[in-house]
């Protein structure tokens, strides 16, 4: 998961002062976009940041059921999705330590009649690399995922599918590997996972709240999620007979973070695993992803499970992690994600104007704006142009997409956190002459060619 999905590699041209903890005017200021999120129905969601293991940052927004009108707290738990695949491959390296599991074993020394098992070690379904297509990326699954589903019923479903290539020979992110190492750790203990995940670590380190999750019961303080139509209505909810090892965890903001502050301090698994689980040539490892922010590197995973979003960090060299989760976005996340570390790290962020409302321009005032730009800061060229009456962009080397018009020469594309702002030669003289680009936190300037 990257925070800059547009220009990627930029991220590492600004140095940021390292620091320990948030300035009270940053959590002032952090509340105050979070609150502007809550305002225009941009996001439901909690935060959490903590350095060592002291909460630093705390606040929550939104509705736990919009119907109901009960509000979000600091203990409500959300579903975390693919945040579950940390946990799992910590059970996976304990059993490891426990001598109940070898990473050098195959799949079909638990499953034999699953196609090619004898190929696929447990390493490389620990690692992404063991060739299995994701069943959750087929045309049909959306289609299942609400009804419960049988153990027999899900391994015929992911044994039916062919490889996406042979096994160590590529990396490819794949639900598949996880459903499958959960269903792993069972029969090596004899116990179902959600035993197995509180006798190795819920109840050893007192994550009161973390537990496999069933059917959402917001009596026990279990957020629904929600998508945005106007209103805020349900999200379908995935039966969590389905996700297993790789999606099926609920859990609070406040015990993900002690649980990878405990992690990062080889209190849950030995050094030796922890350096196993890190990713090594590709920025997916076993059960962590690392992801940047300006020149830092975190370790940590996102998830999205139904209107679900998740994410945790943790940075070695200030001891800090955070974690998002919300049940419900109308922005896009990495713009959350954005203005929380930049908060933290003491970096500029903008509070958003919603108020501004998109315009419709026609197909000859579009043409304006339209012909090739070039920065000095990205090595990417960015061709506008005109299509079926919408302005697209199109940076060299990657697919276009539309911009949304809106007033003072603004286009957005908001699915992605983008805005391109034209800037003329001078008010009489009315030739674009370039733009600047806002992409998260970044700021970016382009000139005409």
């Amino acid at each position: 998961m990257k925070l800059h999905i547009f220009m990627g590699l930029v991220t590492f041209l600004v140095s940021i002062p390292s620091m320990a903890n948030m300035t009270d005017e940053n959590k002032q200021k952090l509340d105050t976009y979070l609150t502007i999120l809550d305002k225009y129905n941009k996001a439901m969601l909690s935060v959490a940041i903590y350095h060592e293991d002291q909460l630093t940052y705390s606040h929550t927004i939104g509705k736990l059921d919009v119907k109901k009108n009960i509000p979000l707290q600091a203990d409500s738990r959300f579903r975390i999705g693919s945040l579950t695949k940390s946990f799992t491959a910590v059970l996976v390296m304990k059993a490891v330590e426990q001598g109940k599991l070898s990473l050098t074993q195959h799949l079909a020394d638990y499953f034999p009649q699953f196609p090619r098992g004898k190929d696929i070690s447990l390493e490389q379904l620990l690692a992404h690399t063991s060739g299995l297509y994701n069943f959750t990326d087929a045309p049909e699954y959306l289609s299942s995922m609400t009804q419960p589903t049988s153990q027999d019923a899900l391994f015929a479903k992911m044994a039916s599918y062919p490889l996406d290539f042979e096994p160590g020979t590529k990396t490819r992110y794949s639900n598949t590997n996880y459903v499958l190492l959960g269903l792993i750790l069972e029969k090596a203990y004899g116990v179902t996972y959600g035993e197995l995940l509180a006798r190795q670590i819920t109840k050893p380190f007192g994550l009161e709240h973390t537990y496999v999750g069933k059917k959402i019961n917001t009596e026990k303080g279990e957020a629904l999620s929600f998508k945005f139509n106007e209103y805020w209505e349900p999200s379908p909810e995935t039966d969590m007979s389905i996700p297993l090892g790789a999606g099926a965890i609920v859990s609070t903001a406040n015990d993900i973070n002690y649980f990878y502050q405990q992690l990062f301090k080889n209190k849950i698994v030995t050094k030796a695993s922890l350096k196993m689980m890190k990713p090594n040539n590709t920025h997916i490892g076993k059960g962590l992803m690392s992801f940047s922010f300006h020149e830092k590197t975190f370790l940590g995973h996102n998830g999205s499970i139904d209107g679900f979003n998740a994410i945790a960090g943790y940075y070695n060299e200030d001891k800090m992690s955070f974690v998002v989760l919300s049940n419900a976005t109308n922005t896009p996340f990495n713009d959350i994600l954005t203005a929380v570390l930049s908060a933290y790290f003491n970096k500029n962020f903008d509070i958003p104007d919603f108020t501004l409302k998109p315009i419709d321009l026609q197909a000859d005032q579009l043409t304006a704006f339209t012909g090739k730009y070039q920065s000095r800061m990205i090595p990417r060229d960015i061709q506008i142009f005109v299509q079926n009456d919408k302005l697209y962009a199109q940076p060299s080397g990657r697919s276009s997409f539309s911009l949304q018009a809106y007033p003072g020469d603004e286009f957005r594309f908001d699915s992605a956190g983008i805005i391109i702002r034209f800037n003329r030669i001078s008010d009489t003289q009315r030739e674009v002459k370039g733009f600047t680009l806002f992409e998260g936190d970044g700021q970016f300037d382009f000139t005409r060619m």
